[in-house]
């Protein structure tokens, strides 16, 4: 695995490299842009632009669906729409849904507990400090 610093070291990284595959709207062999989970199948896109008009084209073909699960990132002819704190979430699947709720309330979890813990040290300090005035 390789990393890189940016946008336009990771197009020279495949340039040099010659990573190319088969563009998903274009039909040409280029350099890949990006690869997109689309109904579990991986789509390589050579532009920006022909990763537009590949949307626009499921639009078309499949109507409402799931642009971007906002737990995995793809693309999905099934949508399921979640209300979260006052806003709509679309995922790709039940699981993705449960992923990512699991994933929100344990981070919460551990958010209130770490500044459980952080309150706790701040009263036992206080009282320390309480407790070392009053013996003197």
């Amino acid at each position: 695995m390789n990393f890189v610093c940016s946008p336009v070291c990771a197009q020279e990284f495949k340039r040099i490299n010659n990573i190319s595959s088969l563009c998903e709207y274009c039909k040409n062999e280029r350099l890949i842009n990006e690869v997109k989970k689309v109904n579990n199948k991986d789509c390589c896109f050579c532009s920006e632009g022909c990763k537009i008009l590949f949307h626009y084209e499921l639009e078309k073909k499949w109507g409402k669906h799931c642009q971007s699960c906002t737990f995995c990132l793809s693309v999905s002819k099934t949508v399921l729409t979640v209300h979260d704190e006052e806003l709509e979430k679309e995922f790709c699947s039940a699981e993705c849904s449960f992923r990512y709720t699991s994933l929100r309330s344990h981070v919460s979890a551990d958010y209130y507990y770490t500044n459980l813990q952080i309150i706790n040290i701040i009263l036992n300090v206080i009282l320390t400090q309480k407790r070392q005035s009053m013996s003197h």
